[in-house]
């Protein structure tokens, strides 16, 4: 009995670095989350500058907001991906918490 305490102790230890990396792993995909919607939120009207742009034959100011819209296209992509990435880390530690727990409950059914 006293060799399982200390297996549980011990992991106690590795369940909680694990939700402390879930916890992590949860703030990348809010942080991710926020940098969508503010990304999303400012191409229309980047989209309407630039057509402006271009109907007034700006073309330099055009060029410029052209790029703009191409670093927050790649913002939100690459926002996009860290997201997904976390989410599947994410899902992937739970599986973990899990499975070890069902193994320390099968281990203690089995004394």
């Amino acid at each position: 009995m006293l060799a399982l305490k200390k297996e549980l102790d011990a992991g106690s230890i590795t369940t909680k670095s694990v939700l402390n990396r879930i916890q992590a792993l949860e703030k990348t995909v809010a942080d991710s989350n926020a940098v969508i919607a503010e990304t999303s939120s400012k191409l229309p009207e980047l989209e309407q500058q630039k057509a402006t742009a271009v109907e007034s034959k700006n073309y330099k100011m055009a060029g410029q907001l052209t790029m703009q819209i191409k670093q927050l296209m790649s913002k939100k992509e690459s926002a996009t991906m860290a997201a997904a990435t976390a989410q599947e880390e994410c899902a992937a530690m739970v599986e973990k918490i899990r499975a070890y727990w069902m193994a320390q409950a099968e281990k203690f059914t089995q004394q």
